[in-house]
């Protein structure tokens, strides 16, 4: 099998962190550009110390050059539209991986695909910016994408991605995500603190209040096994990725549009519709609204 040709659309942390492993294996791997973006030649990403300097190869979304593989990685809030700044370049043989924070309608994902092939894939990668073109990879995660039948181009992503693994059934890793994105990133932002001070007081308590709660809504999907191995799995990630700065407190620091509304409203609907009480989320989210009017 020929290998692919990446286009990535959505070039924060998580974007420079795919673009870097894809380019360091020598695959071809391109960056969508948006109106008014710095297209600076290269960018860098700092891991454990060390720094590299990866090239940048710039592309328009004006339709003129077609999109095999597309890698959605921007702001949930932005999916819809960024994918639909590439629509005349994406046909029925597209494959999209879709790599987001906020739980979106799966039917206006599919409006806007151009009858592509879609792909959902969650990350526990960790990394910020410290400036548009630079990034700390701050703590390495596990990457899982599904969606049916592995496809041939996984093999490839997992020669630029190591800690990446295939999940046919997705759903549960989705919401599993959703709920570790809502018991560390309101926190954090609140608190504006990093992710590993959510295990020490005085956050602490909140936190596992938080993690009870979200273990029940899983319960509440019937995942069982994901919600009875939440606790710990949820522990871990904060514990990995502890000197991080969440993506809603580096937006909440530089007043930026959070994700919160496609995190915690879809929970709070979830504990509504099963008839679970989840007082702790529903006092994060009301704090929340009360203190960042973006």
């Amino acid at each position: 099998m020929n290998q692919p040709t990446w286009h990535i659309l959505g070039f924060g942390a998580i974007g420079q962190i795919l673009h870097s492993g894809f380019v360091e294996q020598g695959q071809a791997c391109k960056v969508i550009a948006k109106a008014g973006q710095h297209q600076g030649v290269k960018h860098s990403v700092t891991h454990e110390g060390q720094t590299k300097e990866i090239p940048i190869e710039w592309v328009k979304p004006d339709g003129t050059e077609p999109i095999t593989h597309l890698v959605v990685c921007t702001k949930s809030y932005d999916a819809i539209e960024a994918m639909q700044s590439v629509a005349e370049s994406l046909n029925a043989d597209s494959q999209i991986i879709i790599l987001i924070n906020g739980m979106l309608d799966t039917q206006d994902v599919e409006a806007a695909s151009k009858g592509a092939r879609l792909f959902w894939g969650l990350t526990t990668e960790g990394g910020y910016r410290t400036s548009p073109l630079d990034t700390i990879h701050a703590g390495t995660g596990l990457t899982k994408i599904g969606g049916g039948d592995r496809p041939y181009w996984f093999d490839f992503w997992v020669k630029a991605h190591e800690r990446s693994e295939w999940v046919e059934d997705i759903e549960p890793y989705r919401w599993q995500k959703l709920c570790i994105n809502a018991a560390i990133n309101p926190l954090t932002a609140l608190n504006a603190c990093l992710n590993g001070e959510l295990m020490h007081e005085p956050l602490a308590n909140k936190t596992q209040q938080l993690i009870t709660e979200l273990s029940m809504l899983l319960t509440a999907k019937d995942y069982t096994e994901i919600a009875d191995a939440f606790p710990a799995a949820c522990r871990e990630v904060i514990q990995r990725t502890a000197q991080n700065q969440s993506s809603m407190r580096q937006d909440t620091q530089n007043h930026k549009k959070t994700e919160v509304d496609l995190i915690l409203p879809p929970l709070l609907d979830l504990a509504h519709e099963k008839g679970v009480s989840v007082p702790a989320l529903t006092q994060i989210y009301r704090d929340f609204k009360r203190q960042f009017t973006l």
